[in-house]
């Protein structure tokens, strides 16, 4: 055991390396990183990859315009990126209230990998894979939570289940779309997944009858 995880150890019992690092503000596996794999870090560590492409050896690989690496348009993505950390968006380090922490990220995707970049791959697919897992967790963070509530009013419970189907699905449908390397699609699914959640979670959660009353 190396010296700082010892001091982590012994400071904390629950801060060391045998554990699975949490979503928390909080070096939890005493690695020297926070949050690693957690969607704002994922999010962080596209916009520092892309900075540093900007003049970097990935550049001096990239087909130039006018003498330049890009850096304008890469500009554009980062900016698209930074917008998604827009910090009344979200709710915690995993959760968010805002369908535009997804739609910055498609505009981030579809300019970094079909526009001006389309053949610019190691940085942009880097971060795409970056923000497509991003995505990912916050997707499966909101399905689960929706997952585990007890519907309050039982005439909710037919809405509560055709919503937490649909998001599975979408949810599925966006590892087909990963696969395939559609990265921008596989975010709009991961979004359409984490709508449906919400409304899951609306329908869980309150004591009216809002399903509708249909059979």
């Amino acid at each position: 055991m190396s010296k700082r995880d010892f001091i982590s150890k012994a400071s904390n019992p629950q801060i060391n390396p045998a554990v699975t690092e949490l979503c928390n503000n909080v070096d939890d596996n005493c690695d020297g990183r926070v949050d690693e794999g957690c969607p704002k870090t994922l999010k962080q560590d596209s916009i520092e990859l892309l900075e540093n492409a900007k003049d970097g050896e990935l550049c001096s690989r990239w087909k130039n315009i006018g003498g330049g690496c890009h850096d304008k348009e890469l500009d554009k993505v980062i900016n698209y990126i930074k917008k998604s950390l827009e910090q009344s968006y979200w709710d915690s380090e995993v959760e968010v209230n805002s369908k535009k922490v997804f739609d910055y990220e498609m505009l981030a995707v579809t300019h970094c990998l079909r526009g001006p970049f389309k053949n610019l791959d190691p940085a942009c697919e880097e971060a795409a894979g970056n923000l497509v897992e991003a995505d990912r967790v916050i997707a499966n963070t909101t399905l689960e939570t929706a997952k585990s509530l007890i519907v309050q009013n039982p005439k909710n419970q037919k809405c509560f289940d055709q919503e937490t189907k649909k998001a599975e699905l979408f949810y599925d449908e966006a590892t087909n779309k990963i696969s395939r390397k559609y990265q921008s699609l596989a975010i709009l699914n991961y979004r359409l997944s984490w709508e449906h959640s919400q409304k899951a979670t609306e329908y869980a959660t309150t004591n009216r009858r809002t399903c509708g009353g249909w059979s």
